[in-house]
């Protein structure tokens, strides 16, 4: 458009309109392109923008109500500040994208025009949350300690039930030796059992998550977290007459076929591998359970064919 249509050259006299013409319809192609383009990515990238920003700001705000909440808060609020400087990045990219095209004098639709300034008013919005955020986090943590105790406290009381359900002298009773059926009340029982110590792990595990968490973010932190002990003690204690059981019955069903097999086909050396898997349950029973007639039952059964090995 800048080329002059006629140009004195000394003595000569130049006229470019007709190279101007010849040239100018692909400059003017590109350009439209350019001009229906770049808005479209412009709202592109406001778009994802606007999407991060408003779940920052969504979560940043949230009335929490549990400690699980919370620690999904902190872990957020860590995230968002380590991802500040690639927001900022980006948000800068959107800011520079819009000024070209108003430097251009590139349309840009009304709707699209109210987003970037909205992304704009969310973008100061979510750095002023992450400072407040950070301001109050000591406060808050001190409050949600209190209920990170308070489910602690409800824990041991599950503990409690958990180890007087696992007192039940039924689980170290051989007696007719139907308890290895399943379906059997002991069976049953164990399963049940086996079933909380699980959920008790768990929540144990869970709870000292949340106090590290706690203490990486606290500034006068002790660093000290429940260890559990006797929680473990009752879950391992489960966990070993499940298997005490559950060995007494998978034990009885491989000897009654090898006991079917023909002699030239059996493995020996399977089988002492095998053997010495469940030895292993029972030296350990027999050394944490008190007196009872169930391992012995089963450390006869273990030597018998050990032996016949």
């Amino acid at each position: 458009e800048k080329l002059p249509g006629m140009t004195e050259l000394g003595l000569i006299k130049l006229n470019s309109e007709k190279m101007r013409a010849a040239l100018m319809p692909a400059p003017t192609r590109c350009l439209n392109e350019l001009e229906g383009l770049l808005p479209t990515l412009g709202a592109e990238k406001v778009k994802a923008l606007t999407e991060e920003i408003n779940e920052a700001n969504n979560r940043l705000t949230k009335q929490m109500q549990s400690v699980d909440d919370f620690c999904d808060y902190l872990e957020f609020l860590e995230d968002v500040q380590k991802r500040q400087d690639d927001i900022q990045a980006r948000y800068s990219q959107v800011e520079e994208h819009y000024e070209l095209m108003a430097d251009n004098n590139v349309p840009v639709n009304a709707a699209d025009m109210a987003e970037y300034r909205s992304v704009t008013a969310e973008f100061s919005n979510m750095k002023n949350n992450i400072d407040a955020c950070e301001g109050k986090k000591a406060e808050d943590i001190d409050v949600f300690t209190k209920m990170l105790e308070q489910n602690m406290k409800v824990l041991e009381e599950d503990r409690k039930e958990a180890k007087n359900i696992a007192m039940d002298e039924v689980f170290l009773e051989y007696g007719d030796g139907s308890g290895v059926n399943e379906g059997s009340e002991v069976m049953r029982k164990l399963q049940s059992l086996e079933e909380t110590a699980t959920e008790l792990k768990a929540g144990a595990e869970k709870l000292q998550f949340q106090q590290k968490l706690f203490n990486k973010h606290h500034p006068n932190s002790t660093g000290q977290v429940e260890r559990f002990d006797e929680l473990k003690e009752v879950v391992e204690d489960i966990q070993l007459k499940k298997k005490l059981w559950d060995s007494l019955r998978d034990f009885g069903a491989l000897t009654v076929g090898w006991t079917q097999t023909q002699f030239s086909e059996l493995d020996a050396a399977a089988m002492e591998e095998t053997i010495a898997a469940f030895n292993k349950t029972v030296i350990n029973a027999d050394r944490t359970l008190p007196a009872n007639d169930v391992v012995p039952k089963l450390k006869d059964q273990v030597t018998l064919f050990k032996n016949t090995v």
